[in-house]
């Protein structure tokens, strides 16, 4: 398989981006960061349900089907977090657990955040593949021994006339 240079350089923008934004950004900025994302998500998945065609349609309710529990799950854990946080003293203990757990803590909270967009892209997979396995068969071509469209045709005066039809002066 080969790609396209360009393909190749945002493959590889778009791996360099999500390394600084898990590893190198301090977690006060990572986790609105993540919260846009998440808040961003559905959106994304309905405007495909609507507007797209055929298999990526059957792709974006599948997401739908299959990623809306999973998100709002995250919704009520991500209040609920936020909540405690910003009722006590907890971000003060947030930073000595960054300190001490730096690297599974930060997967942690990366792997909850797009957990349930992985739960939907898995869902719409397969809502794809149950579309192209059990969706309508698409039309055939009639054979040209049988079908009437092959008769021999002439234009005769700007008018399809079928052949033998004709007068000639």
């Amino acid at each position: 398989m080969q790609f396209g240079l360009r393909t190749l350089i945002a493959i590889f923008t778009a791996t360099a981006v999500v390394c600084a934004l898990f590893f190198a950004v301090p977690l006060t900025v990572e986790m609105p960061i993540l919260a846009l994302i998440v808040l961003l998500t559905p959106s994304v998945w309905i405007c495909g349900a609507c507007f797209a065609r055929q298999p990526w349609r059957a792709f974006f309710l599948g997401g739908i089907c299959a990623g809306w529990l999973p998100h709002l799950c995250l919704t009520y854990c991500a209040l609920y977090l936020a909540m405690v946080c910003f009722s006590t003293s907890a971000l003060g203990q947030l930073d000595a657990m960054t300190q001490t757990y730096r690297v599974p803590l930060r997967l942690a909270i990366a792997g909850g955040f797009l957990l349930p967009g992985l739960i939907a892209t898995l869902g719409g997979l397969c809502g794809m593949l149950v579309q192209r396995w059990f969706g309508p068969q698409p039309a055939k071509k009639p054979d040209a021994e049988t079908s009437k469209l092959h008769e021999p045709y002439l234009l005769l005066e700007s008018r399809v006339t079928p052949l033998g039809t004709h007068l000639t002066p």
